[in-house]
C-alpha cells in the first residue's frame, strides 16, 4: 500500500517540494541578501502558495478516499443484488445477478440460535454445530430470484416460484439452490447474514 501511495503521489509531493524550495529560495534572495524588490517577493509567495495548495489537495483527496459511508436504513421488502467474486471480471451484461433480501432481526436471532445445539448430561451429552443448516436456511429465507444466469450449454436457468404450504415453499427453493455452485452458494448466504462485505459495481 505505501508503495502504491508512493508511485502515485510521489510525483505530486515532489512538485510541491520544487514549489516550497523555489519559494524559499526567492523569500532568501529578498530578505537575507537585501534585494527586496517586489518581483522577488511576489515569486516567493506565489511558490510558497502553489506548494501549499498542492498540499492541501492531496489531503482533501486522502480524506474523501477513507471516508467512511454513512449508514442508511433498510426497508424490509428490499430486494439487493449480488455478483458472484468469480465473474467480477466479465463484462457486465455477461454477469450473473443474485437477488435477495435481508434478513429481518427474528429470522436473524433464531438462525443463529440454531448454529449450536446441545442436549443431555454427563457422558450423555450430544452437542452439535450445524453450519450447513445455518447457511441453507439463511438462503431459503434471503434469496428471492437471479437474473442472467445460465447453464454449462449457455441456456437461461429458470427459477422456480417458491409458492402454496410450508413445505411446498422449501421443497420448491431446494430445487432453486440445487442449480447454484456450492461455492457461490456460500458466497451468497455469506452476504445475506452481512458476514461479508464483497463490493458491487
Amino acid at each position: 500500500m505505501r508503495n502504491l501511495f508512493l508511485i502515485v503521489w510521489g510525483p505530486y509531493l515532489l512538485i510541491s517540494m520544487v514549489f516550497y524550495s523555489v519559494g524559499r529560495f526567492f523569500g532568501w534572495v529578498a530578505f537575507e541578501k537585501g534585494y527586496i524588490l517586489p518581483e522577488f517577493i511576489n515569486l516567493s509567495v506565489r511558490y510558497y502558495v502553489k506548494s501549499i495548495n498542492l498540499i492541501e489537495n492531496l489531503i482533501n483527496y486522502y480524506r474523501e478516499e477513507n471516508k467512511m459511508p454513512k449508514i442508511t436504513s433498510l426497508k424490509s421488502d428490499q430486494v439487493q443484488e449480488f455478483t458472484p467474486e468469480c465473474e467480477k471480471d466479465l463484462k457486465e451484461s455477461e454477469r450473473t445477478i443474485f437477488l435477495y433480501r435481508f434478513l429481518d432481526v427474528k429470522d436473524a436471532a433464531s438462525i443463529t440460535d440454531d448454529v449450536y445445539t446441545a442436549k443431555g448430561f454427563g457422558k450423555k451429552r450430544e452437542e452439535r454445530l450445524r453450519a450447513g443448516t445455518q447457511d441453507l436456511t439463511i438462503l431459503r429465507k434471503g434469496l428471492v430470484g437471479w437474473k442472467n444466469f445460465e447453464d454449462d450449454g449457455g441456456n437461461p436457468v429458470e427459477w422456480e416460484d417458491p409458492i402454496g404450504s410450508h413445505q411446498k415453499i422449501r421443497d420448491a427453493m431446494d430445487r432453486n439452490l440445487n442449480k447454484i455452485p456450492p461455492d457461490t452458494r456460500g458466497e451468497i448466504a455469506d452476504v445475506i447474514r452481512g458476514a461479508s462485505n464483497i463490493d458491487q459495481d
